[in-house]
């Protein structure tokens, strides 16, 4: 991954791993968590801290909170999973679906609008139980809830608007969590999601209303979402603008499986470079082959260069594919002392690239190494200046 220059990963911290059993902590869990966050720091990789679920649990023929959460009786027999899709599964002596392949009646996402899972998310929004994880240097903060539910729809239908439960309900829940972790950690990121079909933000505000403590959590699939990965970008950078917080693009299909992936990727980082976002993957597992080697393609389509620093206001940045070419427009600060730097993937970049600065003499360039080009503004520019790097690949 450091080698496509992917410098940042969202790692997977589900609660049931973290207290299996009702207030015992699971230390070998929570020692693999900060071992793991340690390997990604020993090769310059940042770590997401994700309190991910898919489907909230095994009894709705998903994972994430621990199994003693939902009590194999606490909903009537009519109204247990995946009712009303169909009526319940059969289940074996702790509740869970027997046989297991029940589970592949409907696409998987339909499983959260059932009566069970709506009510027990409902359930989890007012509970105070948690999990924690001691800070390290590479850590970003903490991902509250990987794609949070509504709630209880069934008890209340307005949910089911665009941007409803996000202030209804989920402003509320990220409040309470964010207060508790920073009685630990008060500078730690707290990074927040909305509903998963979303136009736009229900959020009035952001978690404790400090939007430089906040980040802003979102996903593209479609659906859910019903416009295209350039409409949404744009939409949650108006979020991101009316919250006066930071936004990350931190879930998109991010594998090749059934043929149109490909194309959907390269428009995904296209936009994300148009948008100026940055982004994180899910399921990194699908980066590799069976020997352990990246697939050409998808390691293509995620070393891209990017700027990780500039040393002014970016107006934009592309990276044309098929020509080789990275194009960074900016307008210069000469109070800054520091550099813009362009992170070039050795993949993409095998050779030393071909670099071209206008206007010339604006920039002095020097190679901080074989993956990193640093570019200090030139003493002679007194005033701000509007300047254009373009980076070529050498064949």
């Amino acid at each position: 991954m450091h080698d496509m220059e992917m410098n940042v990963v969202r790692l997977g911290h589900p609660w049931a791993g973290a207290e299996p059993i009702r207030g015992e902590y699971n230390q070998t869990f929570l020692d693999i968590m900060n071992e793991q966050t340690k390997l990604a720091e020993d090769h310059r990789i940042y770590v997401l801290v994700d309190v991910h679920q898919d489907k909230l649990a095994r009894q709705f023929c998903g994972h994430g909170v621990p199994d003693w959460f939902v009590e194999k009786d606490w909903m009537p027999n009519s109204s247990r999973s995946p009712a009303p899709l169909t009526k319940p599964c059969t289940t074996d002596s702790g509740g869970f679906p027997s046989p297991t392949a029940q589970c592949e009646q409907f696409p998987w996402e339909m499983h959260y609008g059932t009566y069970a899972a709506s009510n027990a998310f409902g359930r989890l929004y007012s509970n105070h139980d948690g999990l924690g994880m001691h800070s390290q240097p590479n850590g970003r903060g903490y991902n509250l809830l990987n794609e949070p539910w509504a709630g209880d729809v069934w008890a209340n239908p307005l949910l089911w608007g665009f941007g409803v439960a996000d202030h209804m309900v989920l402003e509320e829940v990220w409040n309470r969590a964010a207060k508790e972790i920073h009685k630990v950690e008060n500078d730690t990121l707290i990074w927040f999601e909305g509903t998963a079909w979303d136009i736009k933000s229900g959020f009035n505000d952001v978690p404790l209303g400090d939007g430089s403590k906040t980040v802003h959590s979102f996903h593209y699939y479609h659906p859910p979402q019903a416009w295209s990965i350039w409409n949404t970008l744009k939409n949650r950078d108006i979020d991101n603008q009316r919250l006066k917080t930071a936004g990350v693009f931190t879930e998109l299909t991010f594998w090749y499986r059934d043929g149109s992936e490909p194309k959907d990727l390269a428009d995904a980082m296209r936009a994300t470079d148009a948008h100026m976002v940055s982004w994180m993957g899910w399921g990194y597992e699908d980066l590799y082959d069976s020997s352990g080697q990246p697939k050409p393609e998808l390691a293509k389509q995620n070393s891209r260069p990017y700027p990780a620093a500039v040393a002014g206001k970016a107006y934009s940045y592309d990276f044309e594919e098929l020509l080789g070419t990275f194009t960074l427009k900016f307008r210069s600060d000469p109070d800054m002392d520091a550099p813009t730097e362009i992170i070039m993937p050795p993949s993409t970049f095998p050779k030393k690239p071909f670099i071209a600065i206008e206007p010339e003499g604006s920039m002095e360039e020097y190679q901080k190494d074989n993956r990193t080009l640093a570019l200090f503004t030139s003493k002679s520019l007194q005033t701000p200046m509007d300047i254009k790097v373009i980076i070529q690949v050498r064949k």
